[in-house]
This record gives C-alpha cells, structure tokens and sequence, in this order.
C-alpha cells in the first residue's frame, strides 16, 4: 500500500491512498502539501508531480498527515477505481487465433501465475506451443484470442455442451499479468457474451466454475453481470487437487452492467 499527494491548481489537491486492487481518490480543497518527488516504479504512468511514500513512514516522513484525518474524512468526494489506469475499451478486439500468435501466446501461457487455475499447464516450449495452437486452438468450437491493439495477451472460450445440454455453455478466460487490474477481462467477457449469444442462437446460459480462492476471477464475472448460484464442495479437479467451486451463470435474458 502506497500513500501519495499528486498537486492540482492552487484550489484543489489530490491524495491518493491505494492499496492492491482497489485505489480511493480524496479530492481536497486548498491543500497542498509537499512529499517525496517520485512516483512508484510500477506506476510509470503518473507524471513527476506525483508524489508517494510507503504508510509504515508516514507518521515519521510526514507527521501532519496525521493531523488531517477529520479535514479527509470531510472532503471525499469520490472511491472508486483500481490501482492501475483502466484500460480504453476501444483498444481491445476479440479475432480467432492464428499460428502467427505463438509468441505473444508464449508471454502469458508460459506463466504460472496465469495458468495456476487453468485445467492446461504451463508452456514450457515454443513448438508445444504451436501445436497447442494448431491442434486445440484454432479446432475450438469458440476460443478468441484476447488482443490488444491485435497482439494477443489472453484468451476466452465459450464450449457448448452436446446433445440435449447445448442450452449450455461453459466460459474460461485468462489474461497475462501485466495487464491484470485494468478492466481487460471485463470488457472482453461482455464482448464475448454480445458474439455467442448471437452466433449461437439456441444457447441459453454461460456457465463458469471458479475456485473459492479466485477471488479476482468472481469479482470479474460479477463486475459483467454474472450471477452467483452457490458453492459446489470438492467438484472439480485441477493441478492434482480436488477443489471447492463457486458456480456462476449469465443467461441470454440477462443484461450486461454498465
């Protein structure tokens, strides 16, 4: 957790006070204080008037900080947002994918971070890689390579179930690390869902298992309109281990939220 003053005009401030995945603007009136001059390393965003230091020295680097609590309490106006800049949707496609994304595909299929609650392992190679593409991708009845501006960092598929189950389908995502926290995956579920819906006209409900310790993944689903339905115990099987799952669904009546 990171606590910051960005400088506005000489009539109004900003603090900033975030901590993974959430950050909560605090807009101040006539307040401007000084900090230390630099903003965090992993947020390469901010311009240099951003100014941040860590909570644990804030009472010894800046001890009328302290003072101001009632003055905070008082002046917010808005808590909302991440702690990365949210993504511009027009920047993000949903296409089929093609061989040429082996590389991109790579970046975040080769990471456990991202694999760690997919049914596949990571990727170890290139040429695994390819034929995963070739032999299980591209076959897929719905598999969309996530892109940005059409360089591939995630995925989603949508796989009906056959004979009298094709009313139903069921949804997997991922998305690289770096791009985690931005609103990514949440545009791209609402994109996906808008397609199947209508390319697939007899399916009536989306369905996705989610650990109970995915916390991230069952915000997102409820962040598209998801609806919680309850707790599976000891359902599913992933990694070597039989694990709890939270069922969720999205109906073709439901609406997406905004």
């Amino acid at each position: 957790m990171w606590f910051g003053l960005k400088t506005g005009s000489s009539f109004l401030s900003t603090i900033y006070l975030s901590g993974y995945p959430y950050k909560f603007f605090l807009l101040l009136s006539s307040f401007n204080k000084g900090g230390l001059a630099s903003a965090p390393p992993h947020y390469p965003n901010y311009d240099h008037q951003s100014f941040s230091f860590s909570c644990g020295d804030l009472a010894h680097a800046m001890p009328w900080a302290l003072s101001i609590y009632p003055l905070l309490r008082k002046t917010i106006l808005v808590v909302s947002g991440s702690v990365k800049q949210r993504m511009d949707p027009t920047k993000i496609s949903l296409r089929p994918f093609k061989l040429s994304d082996v590389d991109d595909f790579m970046v975040w299929a080769s990471d456990d971070r991202v694999t760690h609650s997919l049914r596949w392992n990571t990727f170890a190679s290139k040429e695994h890689a390819l034929n995963y593409i070739k032999q299980v991708v591209i076959p897929h009845p719905w598999r969309r390579s996530i892109c940005l501006n059409d360089r591939s960092i995630g995925y989603v598929s949508v796989k009906p179930e056959s004979g009298d189950g094709t009313c139903r389908a069921h949804i997997g995502y991922a998305l690289a690390v770096e791009y985690w926290g931005q609103g990514i995956t949440t545009i791209a579920l609402k994109m996906a869902l808008s397609s199947v819906f209508k390319e697939m006209p007899y399916l009536v409900r989306v369905q996705a298992f989610v650990e109970v310790e995915n916390k991230a993944s069952q915000r997102v689903l409820e962040k598209v309109g998801f609806l919680r339905e309850g707790l599976l115990r000891k359902y599913g099987f992933n990694k070597g281990e039989i694990k709890d799952l939270i069922i969720y669904s999205f109906l073709s009546t439901d609406p997406l939220l905004n």
